[in-house]
């Protein structure tokens, strides 16, 4: 039996700018009882969101529980950027992973901002959403060199990421304090507690349930079935998916 150690005081979502000027809205209770789902997600951030939302549209029977809210952790509190690629330039991808994934990796993260303003477009999230692309400001030359090798590994691959240096650069910022710049059109921005609520209002719609105020306290698995209790109820289901940070496990 896997138990889940507590987590901080969900009763109340933080302040912040985006919950203030968040404009989508989502309304839940806990789960009471026992209930049989086929898939059973712990937490309700964009990966529990998104695999309920694309699980359920797929035809499984989905149940999401989330010890706060839809996007209460750091899904609802990031800094709004929205921006193909990992933290490793492309071809570390392929370094690290060989080329057949190594590449599948490379072009999904690239693609990545199709599939969410795809996700708000189709879902009429309302976040704020803008598609005006992404600066990386480089702030000194010695880190020239590695953003224009940055630039040049997704242009070979096909991307139009762009590269300026010195005023160019500095006119593009507004700022005498940078030097360079990668352009990544593909990027934007949003408001990502309005994204979250957006995926689980469309989540429901797609038929998951949703049960916010759900902290998990075991998750154990018996005859082949996986087992998620919270205070309040027990969740039986075929599949269980946890999506949530390392530290709360």
């Amino acid at each position: 039996m896997a138990q889940v150690s507590p987590m901080a005081d969900v009763t109340r979502l933080p302040p912040s700018l985006w919950a203030a000027t968040a404009q989508e809205t989502f309304s839940g209770h806990a789960l009471e009882g026992d209930h049989r789902f086929d898939i059973v997600i712990v937490g309700g951030g964009f990966t529990g969101l998104s695999a309920a939302l694309h699980a359920s549209q797929a035809g499984a029977r989905v149940c999401l529980l989330e010890a706060g809210e839809p996007g209460w952790g750091a899904s609802g509190r990031n800094g709004g950027q929205v921006i193909p690629g990992f933290k490793w330039d492309p071809d570390d991808l392929v370094a690290k992973f060989g080329e057949e994934a190594g590449e599948r990796l490379v072009a999904f993260s690239g693609s990545a901002p199709d599939m969410v303003f795809d996700l708000i477009t189709r879902h009429d999230i309302r976040c704020a959403a803008s598609r005006q692309g992404w600066l990386q400001a480089v702030h000194t030359e010695k880190a020239v060199k590695a953003a224009e090798l940055r630039a040049a590994q997704w242009q070979a691959r096909g991307a139009s990421v762009g590269f300026v240096h010195g005023d160019e650069a500095r006119a593009l910022i507004g700022s005498p304090a940078y030097v360079a710049a990668l352009i990544e059109p593909r990027g934007g921005k949003l408001n990502p507690l309005s994204y979250a609520r957006g995926l689980a209002r469309a989540a429901v719609s797609a038929g998951a349930t949703i049960s916010p105020g759900s902290p998990v306290t075991s998750l154990q698995q018996m005859s082949g079935k996986w087992i998620a209790s919270t205070p309040t109820a027990t969740i039986t289901a075929e599949k269980v998916l946890l999506a949530v940070s390392y530290t709360h496990l």
